[in-house]
């Protein structure tokens, strides 16, 4: 996911730190939401850590 992720940025000419933290932080902050709020589980987000 993160070589789709930095292609894509290159593509658009948007790879500066700004952009890819904002990218990681979004991630991260989805990833503590499905470990710890959400009820339902979540198996796609193994998948997109593998």
């Amino acid at each position: 996911v993160r070589s789709v992720m930095h292609k894509y940025l290159e593509k658009e000419n948007e790879v500066n730190f700004d952009k890819i933290f904002n990218q990681v932080l979004g991630y991260l902050l989805f990833r503590d939401f499905c470990d710890n709020v959400s009820e339902e589980p979540v198996p796609h987000l193994k998948f997109y850590e593998e």
